[in-house]
């Protein structure tokens, strides 16, 4: 019998409080190979914490270790590592059975008088999306959590061999629901193959091991739905890569800057 597939609203409307924590299924829809997206694995610990923590202090940075294949039933354990004045820490562990697959660290807190400010420049100029592509899906070969998201490519492309280790796409949930909540965004993120796969001629196994995610402001909403997400190679070698990342609002405006570290298996 099949599984059920589940949007992101619906798999976080079933995530239900268990003793100390809380129990979520991550739906084979949001595969990615034989592991679970790992946006989807990031948003789930997230909204355990979010749960756990009671605070309504914007999130400031995250942080997220890919331990091992996420899927199925999932048990999240939520800590509480500190509380003060200016900010707040909790990690959540997430189980597959007995397994840790990943872990999810957030730091949370409250805007604060501050006579620093350091304005981001705005985002690229780059066609809108409904002047995009969109990315191709090709059963076998394209990852299955692609098909929840709506995907135009402005820039970059990947096992083309062009030797390109840049990618600027746009992203939006089809789960109209998901856009403009924080759960959403961050699994939205993730969305794009690591940048080192635009220097391969042939698909091959790719996973990201860790992410670290600062949000600089409170405000992440755009217009529609719409994010232009970059990523960028800045070393791939050894077997690894590591690359640099920002999103933007489709206004322009960033939302997010971030990094990961990537495992290359070709």
């Amino acid at each position: 019998m099949e599984q059920e597939e589940l949007d992101l609203t619906r798999t976080l409307e079933l995530m239900r409080g268990e003793g100390d924590g809380f129990t979520a299924v991550l739906a084979p829809n949001w595969a990615q190979g034989r592991a679970g997206f790992g946006g989807m694995v990031a948003a789930l610990g997230l909204e355990a914490i979010r749960r756990r923590a009671g605070t309504d202090w914007p999130l400031r940075s995250l942080t997220v270790a890919f331990v091992g294949p996420a899927v199925g039933d999932l048990a999240i354990e939520v800590q509480p590592l500190r509380a003060g004045r200016s900010a707040a820490f909790l990690q959540a562990v997430l189980r597959a059975g007995d397994p840790v697959v990943a872990t999810v660290s957030a730091c949370f807190g409250p805007d604060r008088a501050s006579e620093l400010t350091l304005h981001a420049p705005a985002g690229p100029d780059v066609p809108p999306p409904e002047a995009c592509p969109e990315i191709p899906l090709v059963d076998g070969v394209t990852p299955t959590f692609l098909r929840n998201l709506e995907i135009r490519i402005a820039e970059g492309r990947i096992f083309d061999g062009s030797g390109g280790a840049e990618l600027l796409w746009w992203v939006r949930h089809r789960d109209v629901r998901a856009r403009g909540t924080e759960a959403g965004f961050v699994a939205l993120l993730d969305t794009l193959p690591p940048a080192g796969a635009g220097l391969l001629t042939r698909p091959a196994p790719l996973s990201s091991l860790t992410w670290m995610v600062d949000f600089p402001t409170a405000d992440f909403t755009t217009d529609d739905g719409w994010y232009l997400l970059r990523s960028t190679a800045d070393y791939v070698g050894g077997g690894f890569s590591g690359q640099s990342m920002t999103a933007w609002t489709r206004s322009g405006r960033l939302a997010a800057l971030h990094r990961q570290s990537v495992a290359i298996f070709a």
